[in-house]
């Protein structure tokens, strides 16, 4: 069978469109036999042909689908978007024998577009960072470059599947804030992820996940995170693991702890340092390391297996 898609994206200065708000991108494409996804499929995994979409979506060939399209706008704040800048997508999915099967909107959102600058905190985030000292270690130690750009931004893809009755939300926020010094928890500056599922069979809330969870980190010093996750299933591992600092003083049957559906939480706050000290004797420096962890855990579920106790 024969495929194909086409998507376009062009910008342009603002337009007003309403107070404190111009219009500065379009976005379009259609395409047939094919569907389009979120994430790369593993199809991708065997092609040898890969092409960039302008969308920032991946297609593959789908006999079932019909034809396919998608629009969207790009709107910024008044002035270059400093204020708030992003882009908002629709798409509809079509059956090859006619008939509805998806629609879904994405975007994304970034706010707060300002240089910061904070004296005196990068040196001393610097100093308190530092890695320990070992026979194998000089005491300059690498700095993160601050970023020149400050930002919290947002993304989203939201799908729901006619004819599965199956609906899919995934939702991110990054943040990057006073030159890097406060920034998100996980990869590329992600402070969390939260994924909305419900279909006939199954359904599940995830705010952050147990080994991914929503956080923040400041001055690469202290971090704090939490996660909340409930519904039909939970994701495994369904609670956080313990911190390698404490988990040989702790027994847990790692058994309890496959599940079905339910609810599980946890918080951890971490601070530590290696701050090295000059004495000015000789290039001689002491080593110092402070280390303060915090946290809890809660798992309610419905176990898969009898539990049986003695």
């Amino acid at each position: 069978y024969r495929y194909w898609f086409v998507d376009a994206f062009a910008s342009f200065p603002g337009i007003p469109l309403a107070p404190g708000v111009e219009l500065n991108s379009f976005t379009g494409g259609l395409y047939y036999h094919m569907k389009m996804y979120n994430v790369k499929p593993a199809e991708f995994a065997a092609s040898t042909v890969n092409c960039k979409t302008a969308s920032g979506r991946y297609f593959a060939p789908d006999n079932s689908m019909g034809l396919g399209l998608m629009a969207g706008i790009g709107l910024q704040s008044t002035g270059g978007g400093n204020a708030f800048n992003g882009k908002i997508n629709f798409g509809l999915q079509f059956a090859t024998g006619g008939g509805l099967v998806s629609l879904a909107t994405w975007g994304d959102v970034g706010f707060f577009d300002f240089n910061f600058s904070a004296p005196g905190l990068a040196s001393v985030g610097a100093a308190m960072s530092a890695s320990p000292l070992n026979e194998n270690t000089k005491s300059e130690s690498a700095v993160r470059v601050p970023s020149n750009a400050s930002s919290v931004s947002a993304s989203w893809f939201i799908e729901y599947d006619v004819s599965n009755k199956t609906f899919v939300g995934d939702f991110d926020i990054y943040m990057n804030l006073a030159g890097g010094l406060i920034r998100g928890i996980n990869a590329n500056d992600n402070a969390g992820h939260i994924s909305i599922y419900a279909s006939p069979q199954d359904w599940y809330v995830y705010i952050g996940k147990p080994v991914e969870p929503i956080g923040i980190t400041i001055l690469d010093i202290a971090s704090a995170s939490s996660y909340l996750c409930f519904g039909s299933k939970l994701p495994n591992p369904s609670i956080a693991p313990i911190p390698s600092e404490i988990n040989a003083h702790i027994d847990i049957d790692q058994s309890l702890l496959s599940t079905g559906g339910g609810l599980s939480f946890g918080a951890r706050l971490r601070v530590e340092g290696y701050p090295n000290i000059n004495l000015g004797l000789c290039d001689a420096e002491i080593g110092l390391k402070f280390l303060v962890l915090a946290g809890f855990d809660v798992l309610l579920s419905h176990a898969n297996e009898p539990v049986m106790c003695g």
